[in-house]
């Protein structure tokens, strides 16, 4: 291997700026360091037991050193930036230099899928494609990967939105074909009939809500797509769910969370689908302790600061 294909340098931007003069620039200077662009058009993330990335088909540990030239906090390239820098900080020897992106908003499905991979924690199997017409060049390794019926869902979808179950090859390319603007995680589908929300406070498991959906034509356990929320008795909850809630906050330093979790009706095994940052509070359920929970963990910590 000669020096420079071990040296190699990646300029990681924006679709929309150009900088390849500079490039050629920088390159002259040194001919053992292989400098190279790219942008994030093309990128591919696999998590499955550990994670794989590929930018223009190439390894990310194929370079010794990434320099995020450009990204903006409020695009779409942001939450593969912040996904790819929350890799670099903890499981390769690769450099970066941005700052900005490692302490960046943690809030969209694949950095989260990342950061609870990187702590061993379960999450089902996942794929993503940095844009739908990358998808779409990609449906026989989605299919050899996954297996149908798999969940196509955004990024940054919310309450259920943009959140598909895929019974067939036909349906994916219809729905990456009519969402070209949006971003997609595609995952295994886990069969269950409930989902748990366990509401986190200080890093502890306080309350148990178990979401059931009513529609069998949905996949859903969302509130606001028609599922019911029944509040249960936090002790009457499986320790190994609490567990996972727990340690999903402290992986994300989230003392106060709302962390979403599926146990399979095939296997029992239990699987983490979201961390959500700002949960939402019931008012109208006489059955819901989150808001007396809620009151007394802000009290507590009130009573311990010293004057």
């Amino acid at each position: 291997m000669s020096n420079s294909e071990s040296n190699r340098v990646l300029f990681l931007r924006s679709s929309y700026t150009t900088e390849d003069e500079r490039v050629e620039k920088i390159k002259s200077y040194n001919k053992n360091i292989d400098f190279q662009i790219s942008n994030f058009s093309k990128i591919f993330f696999k998590i499955d037991g550990d994670i794989s990335i590929e930018i223009d088909k190439q390894p990310i540990e194929s370079f010794k050193y990434i320099y995020f030239r450009s990204w903006r906090k409020d695009s779409k390239d942001a939450s593969i930036a912040i996904a790819i820098a929350k890799y670099l900080e903890k499981k390769t020897n690769i450099l970066f230099d941005d700052p900005e992106v490692s302490f960046a908003n943690t809030g969209n499905k694949l950095t989260q899928m990342v950061i609870l991979n990187l702590n061993n924690l379960p999450i089902p199997k996942t794929l993503f494609f940095s844009s739908s017409e990358f998808a779409l060049d990609n449906i026989k390794r989605i299919t050899k990967e996954l297996s149908f019926p798999m969940i196509v869902k955004s990024v940054r979808g919310a309450r259920g939105n943009s959140n598909f179950r895929v019974k067939n090859k036909q349906e994916l390319i219809t729905i990456l074909s009519e969402n070209p603007t949006i971003l997609f995680l595609i995952q295994e589908y886990i069969h269950n009939q409930y989902d748990f929300r366990i509401l986190t406070l200080g890093y502890k498991a306080k309350v148990a809500e178990k979401r059931i959906r009513k529609n069998d034509e949905s996949h859903l356990n969302n509130a606001s797509q028609g599922a019911v929320e029944e509040f249960v008795n936090i002790n009457q909850v499986s320790a190994d769910i609490l567990l996972l809630a727990e340690e999903a906050s402290i992986a994300f330093s989230r003392k106060i969370a709302g962390v979403d979790i599926i146990e399979s009706s095939e296997d029992e095994k239990k699987y983490i689908i979201e961390v959500n940052p700002s949960p939402g509070f019931s008012i109208d359920d006489p059955t819901s302790n989150e808001l007396e929970e809620f009151y007394k963990y802000i009290a507590s910590n009130i009573e311990n600061v010293k004057e």
